[in-house]
């Protein structure tokens, strides 16, 4: 899914994975990765859709985000390109 799909609404709400700060809850809206990346985002549960919450903050806008029971970490550039909106 890319952002142009997104309804006015969501657009308006969705921001960056990379901004959201700790504890956040959010769900994926948008992924902006290449296609291998967006495959391999896929297999490990994070696509349009998911819920995930943000557990860590990392060096250079890089996040840490739990996807059911499992924790995912993921760098600045990637994080940025993945885009959400808040759940609460």
């Amino acid at each position: 899914m890319c952002s142009s799909d997104l309804s006015p609404q969501q657009y308006a709400r969705a921001m960056q994975l990379r901004a959201c700060p700790v504890g956040a809850e959010v769900e994926i809206v948008a992924l902006g990765l290449p296609d291998g990346a967006l495959l391999r985002m896929g297999e490990m549960g994070l696509r349009a859709g998911s819920r995930v919450r943000v557990t860590h903050r990392a060096p250079l806008g890089g996040r840490v985000v739990a996807v059911g029971t499992a924790r995912l970490a993921l760098d600045g550039a990637t994080a940025a390109s993945v885009e959400v909106r808040t759940l609460r």
